[in-house]
């Protein structure tokens, strides 16, 4: 599996990696599965960064945490755009739901 971190970008980001068979490659906090748009949407939430340490199942040093914020403070655009990926996929899940659904009610009558 072919990893790249991102220290060379970011001397800040070394907890940061991006590998195609990870979380779609989307940038993760080294040796976990937990995206750095995850901590950043904790922090949108109001979460401290002591806090955000311990919210995920696997729990985070501060050093982890303070690298995937540093690393979307460097890719902000990187960022911006995988949270409307996610928007736009939910959007079109909850689209097809409702027409299923719509489907469904209009066979059963």
């Amino acid at each position: 599996m072919i990893q790249q971190k991102h220290e060379d970008d970011c001397p800040a980001c070394s907890h940061i990696t991006k590998a195609p068979a990870v979380c779609g490659g989307s940038a993760c906090i080294d040796s976990t599965r937990i995206r750095v748009i995850d901590v950043v949407q904790a922090q949108s939430e109001g979460y401290a960064p002591e806090r955000i340490q311990d919210l995920f199942a696997l729990n985070l040093t501060l050093a982890q945490v303070y690298s995937a914020l540093a690393y979307a403070d460097e890719n902000q655009q990187e960022i911006e755009t995988e949270y409307s990926e996610h928007e736009r996929a939910f959007d079109e899940g909850v689209r097809s739901r409702d027409e299923h659904l719509e489907a469904r009610s209009l066979t059963e009558r």
